[in-house]
């Protein structure tokens, strides 16, 4: 759906069957266009500019001219919301700096369930707390880490499929003395989920470096109370998925379960560990403590493939407890060559 307010019914008839939302500066994952009636009053001095569209224009050809007049950097496609998560899909072009644009603009995926996180600092991955990013570091003591900020292309499949390409220290170079500034490239897709109750997204990797990184890819970030525990991050440790809350941590998979609902990951391919951190204080939007599950592992220079399925349900969501059959199922799946992962999730 492309959202403007200077553009009459009948355009608004042909662009609501879009699939990409925008308005202004921002992206919206918006079912009406009366959901954000003083967000378009704000945007009205922005897109005043904007030509009327004719409906006869394809939505790609609308969103490829207000791409070209720049008067976007954020792209969602509609098809990635999940009603289930309540969770979008997105990618960011590249824009003047701001304060913290890579927690606000450049994750993944945003959720109105369980919010985003803002780093405390820059020591430690419970600092940087990198929910719905993937972070890389090439620290021998895995304290700094970099995560994804701009982006050199983005692009979206007819299937809405997401694919952003970009480079973690590039950007840096100013402030870099370190020779290795643009050796390390990432393709990134994002495949939206197949219905709207699907209580997952996948994520798709292909990241070429010539030296050793470490690799932290992170969740949704969770309330880390439970009914059962009165204490915060006192979750205990549970062997299967279930009703029950808890935190589970094994190679290739990890989830959190508790007040706030359901968080987890599962390694579709590439070798990785399921890790829960508990990320600083005040990092979260939504919750002051929060639990973040991970999927961490290495890479040696090269090219290396990773996918995951990423998990999240809110509490007293109507499909909060039918999770456990689709982790169950995603669990046992095993993909054994990159062309096989490539051809099922058809990224390419």
């Amino acid at each position: 759906m492309l959202i403007l307010d200077n553009v009459d019914k009948a355009d608004q008839a042909e662009l609501q069957l879009s699939s990409i939302a925008i308005l202004g500066s921002e992206v919206i994952p918006c079912p009406r266009f009366t959901r954000f009636p003083s967000l378009l009053a704000r945007q009205r001095r922005a897109i005043s500019r904007i030509t009327p569209l004719s409906a006869t224009r394809s939505s790609r050809t609308v969103v490829k001219d207000l791409l070209t007049r720049r008067w976007t950097h954020l792209l969602l496609d509609l098809r990635s919301v999940s009603k289930t998560s309540r969770q979008g899909l997105i990618s960011r072009l590249p824009t003047r700096p701001q304060r913290n644009d890579a927690s606000k603009y450049a994750k993944f995926a945003y959720s109105s369930s369980f919010g985003f996180s803002i780093p405390t600092g820059s020591y430690g991955l419970e600092q940087v707390c990198p929910d719905s990013t993937l972070a890389l570091s090439d620290d021998p003591k895995r304290l700094q880490w970099t995560v994804r900020r701009q982006c050199e292309d983005i692009r979206i499949s007819e299937k809405g499929v997401i694919r952003s390409t970009w480079r973690p220290w590039s950007e840096y170079k100013a402030f870099n003395t370190s020779s290795h500034t643009g050796d390390v490239a990432v393709t990134t897709w994002l495949v939206p989920p197949k219905t709207t109750s699907t209580p997952y997204h996948t994520r798709v990797h292909r990241i070429d470096t010539s030296r050793t990184l470490a690799t932290c890819e992170g969740g949704f970030a969770i309330a880390s109370t439970s009914t059962v525990k009165s204490k915060p991050r006192s979750l205990p440790v549970i062997h299967q998925a279930g009703a029950a809350h808890g935190r589970l941590a094994e190679v290739s998979r990890v989830f959190v379960h508790s007040d706030g609902g359901m968080s987890g990951l599962i390694s579709l391919y590439g070798p990785r560990e399921g890790r829960t951190l508990d990320v600083d204080s005040n990092s979260n939007l939504m919750c002051p403590r929060t639990i973040l599950p991970t999927l961490q592992g290495t890479i040696e220079p090269g090219t290396t493939w990773l996918a995951s399925r990423v998990f999240g349900v809110p509490s007293g969501a109507s499909q909060e407890y039918e999770w456990v059959k689709f982790w169950d199922t995603e669990s046992e799946r095993v993909m054994t060559s990159i062309e096989d992962m490539l051809d099922e999730l058809d990224v390419l």
